[in-house]
């Protein structure tokens, strides 16, 4: 079998990286107004994570099917986010100047360690806001509640994640051609974590898809309450459906 063969390894390689720029443009494009980036990061996750799963699908229609379905919401997320993280930032930025003081106290660094744990947590959140989105169902207020939860139950997975977006904005600032990368890059490399995660939320009775005759994916697209994470006994929100 040769290397240019559609079945090798090196093909599948090929394809699935020629499908992560394509979701990197898609994702820049629609960040340009800035109060969409919400909606278009929901919407590179929507199809990575059907990219991860091997699923077959027209990744431009399943981009833009998501970017609709997902607009008010990721819009009233991303401006949430905005004004959070500008707080956040600001904080890091003023706390750290008074710990280097002279003659600060000595508290002063346990309150920028606080700080750093406070963004640290915020930066969590955020990573799992928009796969959430992008997968199910729910409220704006339940979708901060649990990216929290997840976070934190998910520590370990959720510092890798992190790693890996800072170190592809790293590489975006070194070297700016890299842009047309590194965006679809993380969402990519993220989304193959995040569906492990997302499994484990998913009902274990299969769902079949005669049940569902209509709907041409995602027969199993569910409402994600604190209860299929195992940290509450709530009650399900919702029955089972297909968002997008």
């Amino acid at each position: 079998m040769g290397i240019f063969n559609m079945d090798s390894k090196f093909m599948r390689f090929m394809i699935k990286f020629a499908d992560m720029m394509i979701i990197n443009i898609l994702v820049l494009i629609c960040s340009i107004p800035v109060i969409t980036i919400g909606p278009a990061i929901t919407a590179g996750y929507y199809v990575a994570l059907k990219e991860v799963r091997d699923e077959e699908g027209y990744i431009v229609k399943g981009f833009f099917k998501s970017f609709k379905a997902n607009f008010k919401q990721g819009v009233i997320v991303t401006i949430i986010i905005g004004a959070v993280a500008t707080f956040i930032a600001y904080e890091v930025y003023t706390v750290y100047k008074w710990a280097c003081m002279d003659n600060t106290p000595e508290y002063a660094r346990l309150v920028f360690g606080a700080v750093v744990g406070l963004a640290i947590l915020v930066m969590m959140t955020i990573l799992y806001l928009f796969p959430l989105m992008a997968r199910f169902y729910n409220t704006v207020p339940n979708y901060f509640k649990n990216s929290i939860m997840l976070g934190i139950k998910n520590f370990p997975a959720s510092i890798l994640m992190i790693i890996i977006v800072i170190f592809m904005l790293y590489m975006t600032v070194v070297n700016k051609t890299l842009i047309l990368f590194t965006t679809g890059g993380a969402i990519y490399l993220n989304s193959l974590i995040m569906v492990k995660i997302f499994d484990k939320l998913m009902p274990k009775e299969e769902v079949e898809e005669d049940e569902y005759p209509d709907v041409e994916e995602e027969p199993q697209r569910v409402v994600i309450t604190l209860e299929n994470m195992g940290l509450s006994e709530a009650d399900i929100s919702g029955d089972k459906a297909d968002k997008n």
